[in-house]
């Protein structure tokens, strides 16, 4: 197989798995805190990105670079929003919150 081949495949396999964790994520109670929302907001724009990556494969189009600058913009929000999500965690001494460790919720 060649490189461009692997690439596609393995990329595929990068889109199924992204996408099946949101489709999972969505039965998890996300919602109920910051951290969960940017969490999920992340996953669901790398799942775009990636599903995009695939159709543009399967469907050439003119313009997909600049489909794809857009989705690596909303990619980088939802990588800052998780980033300030964990921050705002651990600035409130919630360290519970992420490790889920008893001992840090005094």
């Amino acid at each position: 197989m060649s490189i461009d081949a692997w690439r596609t495949v393995t990329l595929g396999a990068v889109a199924i798995g992204q996408t099946s964790f949101v489709v999972l994520y969505l039965t998890y109670p996300w919602w109920n805190g910051f951290l969960g929302r940017a969490l999920f907001f992340k996953a669901v724009a790398l799942a775009v990105l990636v599903d995009s990556y695939m159709y543009f494969r399967l469907f050439p189009f003119n313009h997909a670079n600049v489909v794809f600058v857009c989705l690596y913009g909303l990619l980088a929000l939802g990588v800052w929003f998780q980033c300030l999500a964990f921050l705002r965690v651990r600035i409130q001494h919630r360290q519970s919150a992420v490790s889920r460790n008893p001992e840090d919720s005094r």
